[in-house]
């Protein structure tokens, strides 16, 4: 985030003023909000940060999960080259929060676990990313229906059943 900004000083200003109404737990919220919105840069990039982000928080309670399986998941099938391509430079534009490991399997993992929690915790996140996450991914205006993940189980059911429509 701090990296691709054309003033690296100026982006880390908000959050080194830091005041003693916002905690420090809020102020990185803040930070992750700002990593996320800068990864999407219009409604197509922002739905599909906002699925992927999705299929990582709901298979890392398990394993990390692999490129090629988010973006399995993504087409509901065996995806070509380009399709794990776009979910690579998904993950490439979320390398401050992200990292693919080349030591397993390409697996994506978070470089803090704080960030889980920040993608789990809707208390901590502003309303107005809340909207942006909802209206990328087409969703009502309530944070329930970030709450839900139904859209992401079911992304994820589909992928599963078409993984064992391939084995038989």
């Amino acid at each position: 985030y701090v990296e691709n900004s054309l003033d690296p000083a100026g982006a880390l200003e908000p959050f080194r003023r830091g005041s003693g109404s916002i905690s420090s737990l809020d102020q990185l919220s803040k930070l992750y909000e700002q990593i996320i919105l800068a990864a999407g840069k219009n409604d197509q990039d922002r739905r599909l940060v906002r699925t992927v982000l999705g299929i990582i928080f709901v298979s890392s309670t398990n394993l990390p999960i692999p490129v090629g399986a988010i973006s399995h998941f993504l087409h509901g099938r065996p995806p070509n080259a380009e399709e794990v391509a776009v979910v690579r430079r998904t993950i490439r534009a979320l390398h401050a929060v992200l990292y693919e490991d080349a030591n397993s399997n390409n697996a994506v993992r978070v470089h803090h676990a704080s960030f889980l929690d920040f993608l789990r915790d809707n208390i901590r996140r502003s309303s107005e990313f809340d909207q942006v996450l909802l209206q990328a991914h087409g969703l009502g205006q309530s944070s329930s229906d970030w709450n839900s993940l139904d859209a992401t189980h079911e992304l994820m059911f589909w992928g599963c059943m078409s993984a064992l429509q391939e084995l038989r």
